[in-house]
């Protein structure tokens, strides 16, 4: 007959067992991260969208205007950015990977590659600036590039606090993984992605469309 230490260690196995599958049920009906990089998302999604309205509403206005300064624009650049930006979420969709499984060396690795692409992004973006620059195409010289410079600044604004949490979550991969940690990294994540996202929209909607598609 089996003593109680016996039933107690049978009875505890399945509770423990039932606990781990409600947390396992609990992370997969919940969104990744902390709830408050959902609610920062949705505003910085919300001011791009208006963003892209205004920039729109100028373009049916102004057609010509807009077409004639989206052809001063070199498409190579803007495909070589979405590349570098596509490949980077990639990386650190990687390290959520590495991070959910406790591997803090492949987290930091794909986050350190990550961000090097991040900083490849700002530096082919400021060369675009200085070309398009020196070409004349200052924010005043077409109703354009006024909001070429500024919804493209404020894009690259979002590259450099994004390369910030990444790299808050790269410092951090030095310590063992918790639970904790994989909430940083997929907050992270999130933001990045979302800043990928943007970028998305932006290339097509500055490089590619020309008069009479929007």
């Amino acid at each position: 007959m089996p003593d109680g230490r016996t039933q107690v260690v049978a009875i505890s196995r399945p509770v423990a067992l039932a606990d781990a599958e409600r947390i396992s049920a609990f992370r997969k009906s919940k969104l990744p991260g902390v709830d408050g990089i959902w609610v920062f998302i949705t505003g910085d999604l919300v001011m791009f969208m208006i963003y892209f309205l205004v920039f729109t509403t100028g373009r049916m206005e102004a057609p010509a205007a807009y077409d004639l300064g989206r052809r001063q624009l070199d498409p190579l650049i803007g495909c070589a950015l979405t590349l570098i930006l596509l490949t980077s979420s990639w990386l650190v969709v990687r390290a959520v990977e590495a991070a959910r499984e406790g591997s803090s060396g492949r987290v930091r690795t794909n986050l350190l590659l990550a961000m090097l692409l991040g900083t490849g992004f700002a530096g082919l973006k400021a060369f675009g600036y200085v070309h398009d620059a020196l070409a004349g195409h200052s924010p005043s010289s077409n109703p354009f590039f006024g909001y070429y410079y500024a919804i493209t600044g404020i894009h690259c604004m979002h590259v450099m606090l994004g390369m910030g949490l990444l790299l808050i979550c790269y410092v951090k991969a030095s310590k063992p993984i918790d639970d904790k940690y994989v909430l940083w990294i997929e907050s992270g994540a999130c933001f990045w992605h979302m800043v990928d996202m943007l970028w998305v929209l932006l290339f097509p909607m500055f490089y590619l469309l020309r008069s009479g598609v929007l």
